[in-house]
């Protein structure tokens, strides 16, 4: 069995991941009794902490190792991301097929890194990062990377020790194309980021890389593409980003919790 771990707030999208083929644990940051309820009714598991996101998800899991352990994949996407059961279903159907240690779908919408945007014809790129976005784990690589959640307080630059604490591997971490989310709020716009204080999130990640002496550079190894006959079966063609960033807009206006 597989875990879906919500940090979420008042407007968090989660509502669409909800499924039988999993399991979801929310973490409510939020003080709105309402939601409070109705996210319990929601979840599989259920907890209530203040902080941002990783901060949070390494205080649960103090919390709830025993639970969390007995999963065999986690993700962990951002309460602003949309996707489907179906999507989060083939996101860790191809994590445990290609036997990763950590993956992420590609990312449309209001993407922050040219690496994480879908690349057409490919089934997954090999890279030496997954953002913090939406990172999903194999249980393993979860447990060993635990303790790098409360590095920073924003959360960024994580990503970085990621790769690090795993050995810098090749052919382990993967950002998998043949799966999209979609991000549907503005970079550094969630209240995450005005809740806790934070003015420049940036300064976490020249912090982990001096103090680790690190790089923040993204390397991409090697491509899985698809078969010929999948190719020509499946249109590649993605609305321009005015169309996406118009589609995350509604999204975010005709979906409520």
């Amino acid at each position: 069995m597989n875990l879906v771990i919500g940090v979420v707030g008042d407007e968090s999208l989660h509502k669409h991941w909800i499924s039988e083929k999993y399991d979801l644990f929310l973490i409510y940051y939020g003080d709105n009794e309402s939601n409070k309820q109705k996210y319990k009714n929601q979840a599989n598991h259920y907890h209530e902490l203040k902080g941002t996101k990783f901060n949070i998800v390494e205080k649960m899991y103090s919390e709830y190792k025993d639970i969390v352990d007995q999963y065999e994949y986690i993700f962990v996407p951002d309460d602003d991301i949309f996707m489907s059961p179906d999507d989060i279903c083939k996101l860790f159907q191809t994590t445990k097929e290609y036997d990763l240690n950590l993956s992420q779908p590609a990312i449309i919408g209001y993407y922050s890194l040219p690496i994480t945007l879908p690349w057409p014809y490919h089934t997954l790129r090999y890279t030496n990062f997954v953002e913090q976005m939406c990172p999903c784990f194999n249980i393993e690589s979860f447990k060993k990377l635990s303790h790098t959640f409360n590095v920073s307080k924003s959360c960024w630059g994580i990503e970085i020790l990621w790769n690090f604490n795993l050995g810098n591997p090749v052919d382990k971490i993967a950002i998998i194309d043949d799966v999209i989310a979609m991000h549907t709020r503005p970079i550094y716009c969630g209240d995450n980021y005005s809740n806790n204080k934070i003015e420049n999130a940036y300064d976490d990640i020249l912090k982990i890389c001096k103090e680790y002496n690190l790089t923040n550079e993204k390397i991409t190894y090697e491509y899985v593409y698809k078969e010929q006959d999948s190719c020509e079966k499946k249109q590649f063609i993605f609305p321009n980003t005015k169309k996406i960033i118009e589609t995350c807009n509604r999204i975010r206006r005709l979906y409520p919790i």
